[in-house]
C-alpha cells in the first residue's frame, strides 16, 4: 500500500523549483494599485451621489417652507380672464 505513495513521492526528486518570469511582481503590484483606483473613484462616486441627493431635498425643503410664507391672494377676480365669451358654438 505505501508502495504507490513512495513511488509518487520520489518521482519529484530532481525537479527544480518553479521561477516566476522577469517583470512578474511589477505586473501583479500594478494591478493591484489599478484596482485600488477603480474603488476609490467609485467611493467618490457615491459621495458626490449622496452629495447631490442632499442639496436636492435640502433645496425642496427650503422651497416648501418658504412658499407657505407667501401671502397669496385666494379672490378669482384677481386672475385676468382670457375668454369673456364661453358660448363658443354660437354664430356671431
Amino acid at each position: 500500500m505505501k508502495d504507490w505513495k513512495d513511488n509518487i513521492l520520489n518521482s519529484l526528486e530532481g525537479m527544480e523549483r518553479a521561477k516566476p518570469a522577469e517583470g512578474t511582481f511589477q505586473k501583479i503590484s500594478s494591478t493591484i494599485n489599478y484596482e485600488k483606483s477603480i474603488e476609490s473613484s467609485s467611493e467618490l462616486q457615491w459621495i458626490a451621489i449622496a452629495a447631490t441627493v442632499s442639496l436636492l431635498i435640502a433645496t425642496n425643503l427650503y422651497l416648501v417652507l418658504r412658499d407657505d410664507k407667501i401671502p397669496t391672494e385666494s379672490n378669482p377676480s384677481s386672475y385676468p380672464s382670457l375668454v369673456s365669451n364661453f358660448n363658443i358654438y354660437q354664430n356671431e
